[in-house]
Order: structure tokens, then sequence, then C-alpha cells
């Protein structure tokens, strides 16, 4: 394999492979299972909200899978995680980076609006509907949630996909899974897994131009914040 196909996204040099793939998969599993005994014992002991017992176990699930990808990186290769990922701060870019996201979250939540609602009440919906987990939601999806989710999508999956489909197949590719994965939060409306899609591949466009996932994170934090800015909005009239 020439250097070049192994470089098509600027930012990394994609050193690993697709059993790597195999091996991250077969720690999602342990890491959700590691998960839901945390948070199954924080809501016996502190009787914590079921919404936020979700939490702990995402959050849980995310550091077990990243434990795995970190050893991967630092036993078999000999590499280090955070620059492999593609993670470097140039601050000129994170401004743009930052606006950019707010107008896609304008563009899509206009775009949204020529689509039909799902009837029923979907988790998501249900954990913004209550305070006690509404701001704990938005937290989360202006943090932790874009950096996991861009390291993650944009950082280790989308390199190795482009190196096989090219840039145009790696963007697109990397953002199916990332929209199957929120699909459960929604009620599994294609709606929203579609207009989760087109953010995806606007991820992988701004982590594709900018060579930084941290350029692609920001700009997912600030679509998110942008999104969540409105629900307090139309909640308290602010």
């Amino acid at each position: 394999m020439s250097e070049y196909s192994r470089t098509l996204i600027p930012g990394s040099y994609t050193f690993w492979e697709y059993e790597d793939l195999i091996y991250l998969g077969g720690a999602l599993l342990p890491s959700m299972l590691l998960g839901m005994l945390i948070s199954g014992a924080a809501t016996r002991a502190l009787h914590v909200d079921k919404g936020i017992a979700g939490f702990i176990m995402q959050f849980v699930a995310y550091a077990g899978w990243f434990v795995a990808l970190w050893m991967i990186f630092r036993q078999r290769y000999g590499k280090p995680f955070w620059s492999s990922l593609g993670w470097n701060l140039q601050a000129v870019q994170l401004p743009v980076a930052f606006l950019t996201g707010i107008a896609l979250s304008a563009a899509l939540i206009f775009l949204s609006a020529f689509l039909d609602k799902p009837a029923g009440e979907s988790p998501m919906q249900e954990l913004l509907s209550r305070e006690s987990t509404l701001f704990l939601v938005g937290i989360f999806s202006i943090t932790v949630g874009p950096l996991c989710e861009e390291l993650a999508f944009r950082g280790f999956l989308m390199p190795l996909l482009a190196r096989t489909f090219g840039v145009a197949g790696g963007i697109v590719l990397a953002a199916v899974p990332f929209a199957v994965a929120h699909a459960p939060q929604y009620a599994w409306s294609w709606r929203h897994v579609a207009l989760i899609g087109l953010a995806g591949i606007c991820f992988g466009w701004a982590r594709f131009r900018t060579g930084s996932t941290a350029a692609a994170t920001v700009m997912h934090g600030a679509y998110n914040a942008t999104i969540f800015a409105g629900l307090l909005y139309e909640k308290y009239q602010w």
C-alpha cells in the first residue's frame, strides 16, 4: 500500500487496519456491560433518575471503548493516541468551525420543518421534557458527546474507510453508523436518522478540509449547542 493511499485524510497517518475495528467491536460489549453494572449500582445506591443512569452507562461505555483504542495504539503500534486521531488545535480554524456548526444547525432545523414529525414520544424527547435531565443532556451533548463521537467516527473510522473507498466514500460511510448510533434515542425515526447522517457528512467534510478532529468536534459541539439553545427558548421563552 502506497504512502499516499494511507494519508488521504489530512492530519493523520492511518496505520491501523480493519482487524483493529473488529477488536474495538469486541471491546464495545464489555464496555457497555460495565456501564450497565455501574449505572445499576448508582441507581440502587443513590436512587438516581433513570435518565441520569443512562448517561452514566454511556459515559462508562465510551471510557472503556477509548481505553481499548488507546491500548491498541500504544501496545500494538507504539503510536500516540491524540495525534494519531488527528487531534490538533489550530486557533484560526476553531472560530470558523464554531460558526459553521451554528449555520449547519440552522439549515437542518429549516429542512426538518418540511418533514412530518414521528408519532409518539422518543426517549430523547422524554429526557428533554424533565428538568432533572434537561441540562444534563445539554452539557453532555455539547462537550463529551461531540468529543467522543468525532474521535471515533471522524478520527478513527473515516480515515480507515477513506483508504479503501476514497475520501467521499469515507466521509459518507462513516456518517452512516454515526446516524444509526443515534437512532434509538429518536425511536428509530428515519427523518432524524437522515438529518443526523447529513450532519455527520458535514462534520466529516470539516475533518477532511481542516485536517483536524478538534475542528470537527467544535463544529459538532456548536451544532448541538444551537439546537439545545433553541429547545431552551421554546421551553422557557427566554
